[in-house]
């Protein structure tokens, strides 16, 4: 099932650099579907649309929220709280430093992932094939539509950031923003989520005040 929707929207935690809590959203949505080919139609779809209405020098970002959570597998279920909040902390920060100072055995293969991160995902790969299996499908599908987003739409910049967090306990593979030159913020986002009738989903949200703010006047 595909849709697509538009119309305002209420935002209950507003965005740090764009603080409207009232917006208007458009958005399309793939219904039973969480795979790569899935990914990559909704944000070619997004990307293609945003093109067309004027946004220039479009830069996409790929994400996987629950990379480090497959990366670190028991380990996670065991770590003290102290320990795991400073670790998500380091990641998030992309503090490599920190991150492989804590009594972490996995950590040396996330400060890997972290370093790695970019558009280059041939580093990515080589990286995957040290992982536990999980973690090394969900990063190479993750580099597969990258690839296949670079073939598609060759003018947008494609980011790979796999342990990019937003979207954390929502996302349940695939993340990713989408940004215009010079605009503050994401003007899109969206990923793979569970629908509340327990439904495999791809979806993508755009903000439109931030896109019109973009185009001429």
């Amino acid at each position: 099932l595909r849709l697509a929707y538009g119309g305002e929207v209420m935002r209950v935690v507003p965005d740090v650099l764009n603080p409207e809590r009232q917006l208007v959203q458009a958005g399309a949505e793939i219904i039973g579907r969480d795979d790569q080919q899935a990914a990559t139609e909704i944000i070619m779809l997004g990307a293609r649309a945003l093109e067309q209405a004027g946004i220039s020098e479009l830069t996409i970002d790929l994400g996987l929220p629950c990379l480090a959570e497959a990366i670190l597998g028991d380990e996670l279920t065991a770590m003290d709280a102290a320990i795991k909040q400073q670790m998500f902390s380091a990641i998030s920060d992309r503090d490599i430093t920190r991150l492989t100072s804590l009594p972490v055995k996995a950590a040396v293969h996330l400060a890997a992932v972290i370093d790695a991160s970019g558009a280059d995902g041939s580093r990515l790969s080589a990286i995957a094939s040290q992982l536990p299996t999980a973690a090394a499908d969900q990063l190479n599908g993750l580099i597969a539509v990258a690839d296949s987003l670079n073939t598609l739409i060759p003018a947008v910049s494609i980011t790979i950031d796999p342990l990019d967090m937003q979207g954390y306990g929502y996302h349940t593979s695939v993340s990713f923003s989408m940004f215009g030159a010079g605009l503050k913020g994401a003007i899109a986002r969206g990923g793979a989520y569970v629908t509340g009738y327990d439904e495999k989903a791809m979806g993508l949200s755009v903000y439109m005040e931030r896109v019109l703010r973009a185009l001429p006047a």
